[in-house]
């Protein structure tokens, strides 16, 4: 069955269902919000022997596990729980390295001491999520945007054997993996005296967001002073404890940056600045593609880089306000850059709006599609506001029907207004 193109109709219910009452969903007395897929909740139940076995067709009947959306677990490693891992790797790149990468390895200390460092330098730490790898997104849009911009020290973070297709339930668990040895690597860093842990900003795309969060629970150098997630993974992340996800007491200045809220990506805030694109949960030109939607966080990240008129997203108290069209552009105090070149005192939720296809940024004028795609989005509200009250198949048409407005108001009215170059 495909259900994409329910997705606004779910984020609806889901919104109707915290505005009325604050209900959350099958919550136990014990368990209050965990998500039941949650990876460390099997293994609490089964034991950690087992919860492998599941994954990787193990057990006495060598039976394999297949989870609605996630696929079947008969191909997938259980890696040894330790650091350094031969599963992951880590590949520095600079101007003058950026077409034959050096790779640090911690348990060769050589390996950092005399790589060609850009000193004195900023690092950026990139990190892949699901069926990804050091060549794939959010590298191949962020790295090179950072090189040809000016001088940085890139390093890939390639932990590919370790989330692998179908393999995302194992990936999930792997995840606390990646973040410690990453962690390790940092340490490893700032004691050599290659970089200054000040100088340090993580980069997470989807399942790499989870990750970046989880460098928090293992690094020893200090705080990291900047983590930015791009579009957060939400399956099997919606635990009700902070510890295994990205959240803002990971980094000084947590930034995140929503494309496919709640459906790929997180739908709750997740930073000490979060920014919601577009209709949240379909970006423009994408056609329902949630891969599509999902890549266009890492896309917006590489375009603030250098972009000349920059993604300005205005305040709103939340999710629910900005549906039910509480607040606007013309309600706000003052528009906040999103981005690379972010305040990093800036706080709250914000939303903005982007072109459908290069450049994305709009600069300041958001000109007509701010009132287009609120005129779309209080449709949205008028159905969560049925979805609270009526359940019916006639609710749901109308979120979903809603929704598609947002994205095609957005999408639409972008296509014939561009920002000037002085926006």
């Amino acid at each position: 069955m495909n259900a994409r193109p329910a997705a606004p109709a779910l984020a609806a219910l889901l919104l109707a269902l915290r505005v009325v009452g604050d209900l959350q969903v099958a919550d136990g007395p014990e368990d209050s919000g965990d998500d039941v897929l949650d990876p460390r909740k099997i293994v609490d139940l089964l034991g950690e022997d087992d919860y492998l076995d599941v994954l990787v067709g193990g057990g006495e009947d060598g039976k394999f596990l297949s989870l609605p959306g996630f696929g079947y677990f008969d191909s997938c490693i259980n890696p040894p729980a330790e650091c350094p891992n031969s599963n992951i790797t880590f590949w520095l790149y600079t101007r003058a390295t950026a077409e034959q990468p050096e790779q640090l390895d911690v348990a060769v200390p050589e390996s950092i001491q005399y790589a060609r460092w850009a000193r004195g330098k900023p690092v950026k730490v990139l990190i892949h999520g699901y069926t990804g790898d050091k060549d794939y997104s959010p590298n191949t849009e962020i790295r090179p945007a950072y090189l040809n911009h000016s001088e940085y020290n890139v390093i890939s973070v390639d932990w590919s054997p370790l989330a692998p297709s179908p393999c995302y339930v194992q990936a999930t668990y792997n995840v606390a993996l990646v973040g410690n040895c990453t962690a390790q690597l940092l340490d490893e860093m700032v004691r050599q005296g290659v970089t200054r842990l000040e100088d340090i900003h993580v980069v997470g795309f989807s399942l790499g967001g989870q990750v970046a969060g989880n460098i928090a629970n293992y690094i020893t150098s200090g705080t990291l002073t900047r983590i930015t997630g791009l579009d957060p993974a939400l399956p099997l992340f919606t635990t009700i404890s902070t510890a295994p996800r990205l959240d803002s007491s990971d980094a000084e200045f947590v930034d995140v940056i929503h494309t496919n809220a709640g459906w790929k990506g997180k739908l709750m805030p997740s930073g000490h600045l979060d920014f919601y694109l577009n209709s949240i949960i379909q970006q423009p030109g994408c056609s329902w593609d949630s891969s599509c939607d999902h890549a266009r966080a890492p896309a917006y990240f590489a375009e603030s880089i250098s972009s000349p008129q920059g993604f300005w997203g205005f305040s709103c108290s939340s999710i629910v306000s900005f549906y039910t069209g509480v607040c606007s552009p013309d309600d706000a105090a003052e528009l906040v850059l999103m981005g690379e070149n972010a305040n990093s005192s800036s706080r709250g939720i914000y939303f903005a709006y982007t072109n459908p296809t290069y450049p994305f940024a709009k600069g300041h004028d958001l000109g007509e599609a701010v009132e287009a795609v609120h005129n779309a989005t209080s449709q949205v509200g008028e159905a969560i506001q049925g979805a609270a009250t009526n359940t019916s198949s006639e609710a749901a048409e109308a979120a979903q029907n809603a929704g598609a407005e947002v994205a095609g108001a957005a999408g639409g009215v972008a296509a014939v207004h561009r920002p000037s170059a002085s926006d």
